[in-house]
């Protein structure tokens, strides 16, 4: 029997501001940290609610790309490959304003790669000079963004799990109706 845990990398990545107008199209790209096939996931949180997945890939096979409910893949493009993880918006509206970050599962961690706090001008959302709580905000985002991300990626490693015990077993039992 095997014993799985997942431990979050604490240190987190600066987060870097885009500032776009809207209808632009806008890449956010994230740099792969495991050389082999593993989970990476994008993800978006705001300050009115919490944090939503929007696509997830493994490896670095398209057909394995994932776009969750309310993000079509017509505006929202996942491309990867052994180097990057990039997630491109087409035609940028202001409600896609929010903090963007890239997950990966790597050697038992779930790791943060790239943090981006994405401004559409004439949203108002996200314009720290008019708030004095904005680091204290951006922080909370962060840390209920994180602990989004940790239950989903918990819940797609479980599934994973499942479908291998599955297979382990069916193969088991058609080696033992072989002999």
């Amino acid at each position: 029997m095997h014993l799985f845990s997942a431990w979050l990398v604490v240190s987190l990545p600066d987060s870097q501001t885009l500032e776009v107008e809207p209808r632009d199209n806008v890449t956010l790209s994230c740099t792969n940290v495991s050389r082999s096939p593993t989970v990476a996931l994008w993800m978006r949180g705001d300050n009115t609610s919490k944090p939503i997945m929007i696509s997830s890939v493994f490896g670095s096979d398209r057909s394995f790309v994932r776009y969750m409910d309310g993000f079509q893949h017509g505006r929202h493009v996942l491309d990867s490959n052994l180097i990057f993880i990039n997630l491109t918006i087409l035609q940028v509206e202001v409600s896609d304003s929010g903090w963007y970050f890239c997950l990966f599962y790597h050697s038992t961690e779930l790791v943060m790669v790239n943090s981006t706090i994405l401004k559409i001008h004439g949203n108002d959302a996200f314009h720290e000079e008019d708030d004095t709580n904005y680091k204290s905000d951006e922080k909370l985002i962060m840390v209920g963004g994180i602990l989004g991300a940790v239950n989903v990626f918990l819940v797609l490693v479980i599934l994973g799990l499942i479908l291998k015990i599955t297979h382990k077993s069916q193969l088991q039992r058609g080696r033992l109706t072989l002999c």
